[in-house]
Order: structure tokens, then C-alpha cells, then sequence
């Protein structure tokens, strides 16, 4: 039944709303595992502040990334 409400909701909200896609399937945990969950911090930012340009990501591994901050394995498996 939720699949059905997921897809009725898609099919409703479709070109209304800008990645409305992304936001509803992080929001349910339906995210390919790895999938980003945060956007890039402009480089801008990052150098008012004095961070190197290579952590303007800030997902996966690495020094200065944010724990958390992949999505997990979702409940398709992926």
C-alpha cells in the first residue's frame, strides 16, 4: 500500500517542485546507498572560513567530512 501512496504522490507532485524526488525518497530511506544527503558547500564559504577547496563535499571519507552523510543501504537493498 505504500508503494502505491509513493507512486501516487510522484505522479501528482511531478514538474511541480524542484528534485521533489530526492527529497521524498530520503525522507521515506529510499536512497541508492552512497547517495549524498547534504549539497556542496560553495568554495566561497569554504575559503572565508580557511578550509581547503577538497572538502567542499563533505561526504564520504576523508578529513573534515561529515560522519553520516551517505545515505544507508535503503529498503530496496540498494
Amino acid at each position: 500500500m505504500m508503494e502505491a501512496m509513493k507512486w501516487e504522490k510522484r505522479m501528482e507532485s511531478a514538474f511541480i517542485q524542484f528534485a521533489a524526488w530526492y527529497f521524498d525518497g530520503r525522507g521515506w530511506g529510499d536512497l541508492a546507498e552512497g547517495t549524498a544527503l547534504f549539497w556542496a558547500v560553495p568554495y566561497q564559504d569554504l575559503q572565508s572560513r580557511g578550509y581547503s577547496i577538497t572538502q567542499i563535499y563533505g561526504a564520504g571519507l576523508g578529513a573534515g567530512n561529515a560522519p553520516g552523510s551517505v545515505a544507508a543501504k535503503s529498503g530496496y537493498g540498494w
